[in-house]
């Protein structure tokens, strides 16, 4: 892995020009064999690129409610969300390619586009690979990978506490993009093959948004932190590509056996080729199964969204009902004189120099510490743990003059707050949103 790029570009920057060249290169060729002009193509291809960034940065920003990196250099280099791509293509490559290539079958050159998209997305996924991006859960499958340091999953181990210093690899992860590399491979290799079948133009790019978006949407549900939007735009794209499927060839099917008021005398028998589409293909009836099952697991991404809130809301909750208690303390702490200990309900809470309970703002807590925190400033049923023993709550003692408190029933303790002993601050930090790839 080289999170920190090659001759100075970071990942993104180093594979987004290959990709692209490759990109062009292979629809050109494509093209080129059915007797398309040269120049308009390379045109075309640029101005298809264009849309397609300016779709990928919109749908990432939708991603994460329009927040901008922190600096520009940030948002050039992750921030790009594949979904967008599509969408931005379905909307907007008719308009560019009818004023720029007019003659060009639209639907054919969709064609040609699904097979070398397969291929573009297979490449590119080897950024994800060398930034760490697009991973799933800490993992000791042997299929697992540990990340250098400066990678993306190595800063999310490192805010949740998970590498025990700068130089530490991160905990072994499922290697997500390394799946989505395998599945767009086999829809590209698919594809091809299919392309020389194909019944009329347009079947090869619905079958793209079926086979891909599928296969994408079921790996989806293996990223962490899960994003339910990326999993949901997956399946509406399949959804509706198997939609179309299934209306061209019910139509196609109608207009060759046109209805008939009149009662023949006797039947007369079907000639050969309308009897063999006298039903659906097995493409119609794989479609047929993966509509159905895509509609069925639009069940699963509302499930996890409400999950994912459930878990924002308890800790968003318990976080402020800490700073309350902690505030309260404080106060009596003020009016009592400013005594080592304050006295509620019968226990003597110590309190520090600056008025909060706890040790010093300068030492480092125990984990005991933090949990006796909890305990004398909270009044909840939760639970809260100095060991990860199935409580609902971890404490530990970070760094010097800090409490943090990381909730376990989500299965990854990504959300977490940490209580300052010097200030009585208490700061939430939710899972930051995944960067794009």
């Amino acid at each position: 892995m080289y999170p920190q790029g090659l001759f100075g570009l970071n990942p993104f920057q180093l594979w987004l020009p290959i990709s692209t060249i490759v990109f062009t290169t292979l629809i050109v060729t494509l093209l080129r064999r059915e007797n398309q002009p040269l120049w308009p193509l390379l045109l075309l291809q640029l101005s298809i690129g264009i849309v397609a960034l300016l779709g990928a940065k919109l749908f990432s920003l939708a991603v994460r409610n329009w927040q901008l990196y922190p600096n520009i250099i940030d948002e050039l280099a992750n921030g790009w969300r594949y979904p967008g791509i599509v969408i931005a293509f379905v909307l907007l490559g008719p308009v560019v390619k009818k004023m720029l290539v007019p003659q060009l079958s639209l639907f054919r050159y969709a064609d040609v586009v699904a097979i070398t998209a397969a291929f573009l997305m297979a490449s590119f996924r080897v950024s994800c690979f060398m930034a760490g991006c697009c991973t799933g859960a800490i993992s000791q499958s042997w299929l697992a990978l540990a990340y250098a340091p400066a990678s993306q999953v190595w800063h999310r181990h490192l805010q949740h506490g998970l590498v025990q210093d700068t130089n530490s690899w991160t905990q072994p992860v499922f290697p997500l993009h390394l799946l989505l590399m395998a599945a767009s491979l086999s829809v590209g290799i698919f594809l091809v093959k299919f392309d020389r079948h194909r019944q009329y133009d347009g079947q090869v790019f619905l079958l793209y948004l079926i086979s891909h978006e599928t296969l994408k949407a079921i790996l989806e549900s293996f990223r962490t932190p899960f994003i339910s939007s990326l999993q949901s735009t997956s399946l509406t794209i399949a959804a509706m590509g198997a939609i179309m499927l299934l209306i061209i060839a019910r139509t196609k099917y109608a207009t060759n056996n046109p209805p008939s008021l009149s009662m023949p005398m006797r039947p007369k028998p079907r000639p050969k080729k309308l009897q063999q589409q006298g039903g659906f293909t097995l493409i119609e009836l794989v479609s047929v199964i993966v509509l159905l099952g895509t509609l069925s697991a639009t069940a699963v991404p509302k499930y996890l969204s409400i999950s994912e809130n459930a878990h924002d809301a308890t800790a968003t909750t318990t976080s402020s009902a800490l700073k309350t208690a902690v505030d309260h303390l404080h106060l009596l702490w003020l009016i009592r004189g400013e005594e080592a200990v304050v006295i509620v309900k019968g226990d003597n809470i110590a309190m520090n120099s600056g008025g909060w309970p706890g040790p010093p703002g300068t030492a480092t807590p125990t984990a005991a510490q933090c949990v006796t925190i909890w305990d004398q400033s909270l009044e909840t049923d939760q639970s809260v743990s100095a060991t990860a023993d199935g409580a609902d709550w971890l404490a530990t003692g970070p760094s010097a003059g800090l409490c943090r408190y990381q909730y376990q029933r989500d299965g990854g303790g990504n959300y977490l707050f940490e209580y300052d002993l010097a200030s009585g601050a208490v700061e939430y930090n939710p899972p930051p949103p995944a960067p794009g790839c």
